[in-house]
């Protein structure tokens, strides 16, 4: 298999979402390897990094309620639709493995840090996307696209309220600047 048939790639992703019907923001990086220009496999990872999603718990100790962590590494594959013309089109695949918890930092007033331990949940996390693209040159691509994501199986209790799958799927879109060879 000659070299010219692989290139890689990587990718700084922002992906605006929806946890609970309520507006969040996932930024991430993904490193591409691709084939014959238009089979992608890379390596994902994603975090939260804003979200008003909240519990009815109200920890005792500091009268606050816990703020929600998600993040996951994953595995994605992409076939890509006329890869050589300005604007083309993709279909991804995405499969990976998070983990979700809920935490709290305060300081106290000797300074040390007060950090409850509120459990977490490994899960696994699939999204199909769409996206359409633009060849900006020869070095540098953008996209844009929108998906779903699914996470199966997924409980969360903490106090009174209970987090499942229907909190946490939800509709994704995605915004992603590559650089490499394409």
């Amino acid at each position: 298999m000659p070299a010219k048939n692989i290139a890689f790639n990587g990718s700084a992703i922002f992906k605006p979402t929806l946890f609970k019907n309520e507006f969040s923001t996932m930024f991430g990086a993904r490193f591409n390897a691709i084939y014959r220009k238009n089979f992608s496999f890379g390596l994902g990872l994603y975090n939260l990094t804003g979200s008003d999603l909240s519990t009815e718990y109200i920890d005792e100790a500091t009268n606050k309620k816990p703020h929600l962590e998600f993040n996951y590494y994953s595995l994605e594959f992409e076939y890509i639709f006329n890869p050589q013309d300005i604007l083309y089109y993709s279909i991804s695949g995405i499969i990976g493995y998070g983990n979700l918890k809920f935490a709290l930092t305060t300081r106290k007033p000797d300074g040390s840090f007060y950090e409850p331990d509120f459990g977490s949940k490994n899960n696994l996390v699939i999204e199909p996307i769409l996206s359409a693209g633009l060849n900006i040159n020869s070095w540098f691509r953008i996209s844009f696209g929108g998906g779903y994501r699914i996470m199966p199986g997924i409980v969360y209790k903490l106090g009174p309220t209970t987090f499942d799958e229907s909190i946490f799927n939800g509709i994704v879109a995605l915004f992603s600047m590559q650089l490499g060879s394409f």
